[in-house]
């Protein structure tokens, strides 16, 4: 089955192994002091509609230290229920990974002929101060399961010492929700990042791009959205989206989005309709002229939220136990927010990569791709046919 999720596969293939999402105040990087970095993993989205065949999941690590982090290395150990899940599928490492060493010790595992062990260890790129790369795993279930079927132990160590442990490592679960519904997901990228996935820095007074995406992982249409977006101290929204009210500070944009049918992965099957399993957007921002640089500004988020939904297909073909989401009920809240980080680079180019204005045209990438323009605003969706460079006049150059 083909992942209409997102518009390029699993790892770190463009857009989807970037950096930056840290939660903070502005940290100016030339003042920041030679000292070890301060690495974190989290993992979102292992809570499935027991009606989908498989679903997205995501693991970010991010350097929250001055310093940069080298020798980095993912560890992943727990058990699976093998007649539940497949358990090839559950992998974060984005390249072949290894046996992970025998300390620490695996976690136990629960008594049962059908549990089993998994556990893979990897090395993962540098992380300068405030960047994150994200990995995801596609994992595919054999058979629907409402509750828990898995538990796993996600941990990062790098080459110094680490001057907070606790956040080093990340438990959770797998399981079914219980319940058939829309299961909506956030994803942002920093600013500046252009769609090959490389990020870079905008110098102040300056604008460039946020791009974020959300999509559906469930089984039923969600209808009805609102999109929140925040800025990090020193940004503010430039222009107008449809659809949106802005705070007074122009940090803060609300979006009431309807009648969008954003429809489960499965459903995303026409070239010519407007209904969409995924829609990708790009908001112009513009850094303030005094803002720190080179810096990272953190604490931008983006969040997705269900407002209505049609009925649940849950008349027939549930498993015992599970009944469809009410209207304004999700499946899994864990990824329906994302957040972002806005870098910063002196006037003289200092800490960029990208042009200090941001990339100057979209090119979306994988499988293929369907664009509705609204405004100014760029809705971006997989689709399983078409390649489409999209200008920043909102010109479709189609291949």
């Amino acid at each position: 089955m083909q992942t209409l999720r997102r518009a390029v596969t699993r790892g770190c293939a463009a857009l989807l192994c970037t950096a930056g999402i840290v939660a903070g105040p502005a940290t100016a990087l030339a003042a920041a002091p030679a000292e070890a970095a301060d690495l974190s993993v989290t993992v979102v989205g292992t809570t499935f509609d027991n009606s989908v065949d498989w679903k997205v999941a995501t693991l970010t690590v991010t350097n929250l230290g001055p310093g940069t982090a080298t020798d980095i290395r993912l560890r992943l150990t727990g058990w699976l229920d093998g007649e539940v899940v497949d358990l090839g599928t559950v992998s974060f490492c984005p390249g072949p990974g290894r046996p992970p060493l025998p300390s620490p010790p695996v976690p136990t595992i629960p008594p049962g002929d059908r549990l089993n062990p998994i556990g893979e260890e990897c090395e993962l790129p540098d992380l300068p101060a405030g960047r994150s790369l994200k990995l995801d795993a596609k994992i595919v279930k054999w058979a629907p399961a409402a509750g828990r079927f898995g538990e796993y132990t996600a941990t990062v160590r790098h080459a110094s010492t680490d001057p907070v442990v606790a956040n080093n490592t990340f438990k959770g679960e797998l399981a079914g929700a219980g319940v058939a519904g829309p299961d909506l997901y956030a994803r942002a990228w920093d600013v500046p990042t252009d769609t090959s996935g490389r990020a870079g820095a905008v110098v102040p007074g300056h604008r460039a791009d946020l791009r974020f995406e959300i999509g559906n992982q469930g089984s039923s249409t969600a209808d009805a959205v609102d999109v929140t977006v925040r800025l990090p101290d020193h940004v503010t929204f430039h222009g107008d989206q449809p659809g949106c009210r802005y705070d007074a500070d122009r940090r803060v944009a609300t979006c009431a989005y309807r009648g969008l049918s954003i429809v489960p992965a499965d459903d995303d099957t026409s070239p010519d309709d407007r209904e969409f399993s995924a829609l990708r957007f790009r908001f112009a921002v513009r850094v303030a002229p005094d803002a720190p640089a080179p810096a990272h500004l953190q604490g931008g988020s983006v969040e997705v939220k269900l407002v209505t939904a049609p009925a649940a297909r849950n008349v027939s073909g549930l498993p015992e136990g599970v009944t469809g989401a009410r209207a304004n009920q999700e499946v899994d809240p864990s990824d329906d927010s994302d957040r972002f980080t806005v870098f910063t680079a002196a006037a003289d180019g200092d800490g960029g990569g990208l042009p200090v204005t941001g990339a100057s045209a979209a090119l979306i990438g994988g499988v293929g791709a369907g664009v509705i323009i609204l405004g100014v605003g760029l809705f971006h969706v997989s689709r399983r046919r078409r390649l489409v460079t999209v200008g920043p006049d909102g010109e479709k150059l189609t291949h």
